[in-house]
C-alpha cells in the first residue's frame, strides 16, 4: 500500500509537538498555516486517484461529518472517494457547523437512518474534530444503525471544548450554542462505554495545532493511529484516506465471515 505511515519510520518528539512556544506548552495555531502538509498530495496520490491498495466496498453507507466552522462541502472529496471505492458515501446534512448543536445532531440522525433504511446495511460514521463528537453522540443515540465510528483529529477522551486551543474553544463557544445540556453531553460522552458491536478508530495528526498530542487516543478505540499531518487539513490527508480504506476493507471482510446476517432490514416504522 503506497506511503503507509508505518513505512515512513516517522518519529515525533516525545510530547508529539514541534513548537511549544508558549509557557503553557500549547501549540501555536499559526502552525496550521504553514504551507507544508500531506494534504497537498491528495489529488496526485494513488490512493485517491485510483484507490491503490483499497478493497472494493460492499455498498454500505459512509456518512461524513464536518468539524466546527466547516460544512459537508469540505468533506465532499472524501465522500466522493468513498463512492468511487464502492460505498454509499453520504453527506451529514450539516450545511455549516455553527449555531444549534441540537439541529446538527438531529440532521445527522436523520441522514444516518435514511442511509441505513435505503441500503439495509449499518453505517460507518467518519467525523472530523467536533464532527467526531457528534458522530459519537449518534452512536449512542442509534447503536443499531452504526457499525463503525472513525474520528479524524477528534478529542473524545475529554470535553472537546475545554481541551481545544483557547482561541478555538472560545470561538467554538460563540459559534455553537453551548447551554448546560450541551456541556453535560460534552462531559458525559468520554465516559460512556461503546455499545456492543460498534467499533471505533481514532486517526490524528502528529502536528495538530488545535489539541495537545496527549489529548488524542481513546481507550475505547480498536486503534489509535497517528499520521503525518495537521488538524484542519486531515479530511484532505491521503494517509487518512489510506487508513479509512483499510478499516472499511477489514469491516467488509469481518461481515463476510460473520455468522450473523450481513443484510439488516430496518422497517420504516423504526425510522421515525
Amino acid at each position: 500500500m503506497a506511503f503507509a505511515p508505518s513505512e515512513l519510520g516517522f518519529s515525533p518528539a516525545s510530547n508529539g509537538h514541534v513548537d511549544l512556544s508558549s509557557s503553557a506548552g500549547q501549540r501555536s495555531l499559526g502552525y496550521e498555516l504553514i504551507p507544508a502538509d500531506p494534504a497537498f498530495m491528495l489529488l496526485f496520490h494513488p490512493v485517491y486517484t485510483r484507490g491503490e491498495g483499497i478493497p472494493r466496498g460492499d455498498g454500505s453507507p459512509m456518512i461524513f461529518v464536518p468539524g466546527i466552522f466547516s460544512s459537508d462541502a469540505y468533506m465532499r472529496p472524501m465522500r466522493n472517494w468513498a463512492k468511487r471505492r464502492g460505498y454509499a458515501g453520504e453527506d451529514s446534512n450539516i450545511i455549516l457547523n455553527v449555531g444549534s448543536w441540537r439541529l446538527h445532531l438531529q440532521r445527522l440522525k436523520e441522514s444516518t437512518r435514511r442511509a441505513v433504511e435505503r441500503t439495509g446495511l449499518k453505517a460507518t460514521l467518519v467525523g472530523h474534530s467536533l464532527g467526531g463528537v457528534y458522530s459519537l453522540a449518534e452512536v449512542f443515540e442509534d447503536p443499531d444503525y452504526v457499525d463503525t465510528l472513525i474520528t479524524l483529529a477528534s478529542d473524545t477522551r475529554e470535553n472537546i471544548r475545554k481541551a481545544a486551543h483557547p482561541a478555538v474553544g472560545w470561538g467554538g463557544s460563540l459559534a455553537i450554542n453551548i447551554d448546560p445540556e450541551a456541556e453535560e453531553m460534552l462531559n458525559l460522552l468520554p465516559t460512556l462505554p461503546l455499545p456492543p458491536g460498534v467499533k471505533m478508530y481514532c486517526i490524528y495528526g502528529n502536528a495538530d495545532g488545535v489539541f495537545h498530542q496527549e489529548s488524542f487516543g481513546d481507550p475505547r478505540a480498536e486503534e489509535n493511529i497517528q499520521i503525518p499531518g495537521k488538524h484542519f487539513s486531515l479530511p484532505l490527508n491521503p494517509y487518512a484516506y489510506e487508513l479509512i480504506g483499510r478499516i472499511q476493507g477489514e469491516k467488509v471482510e469481518r461481515l463476510r465471515k460473520s455468522t450473523e446476517e450481513k443484510i439488516l432490514q430496518f422497517p420504516i416504522s423504526r425510522v421515525a
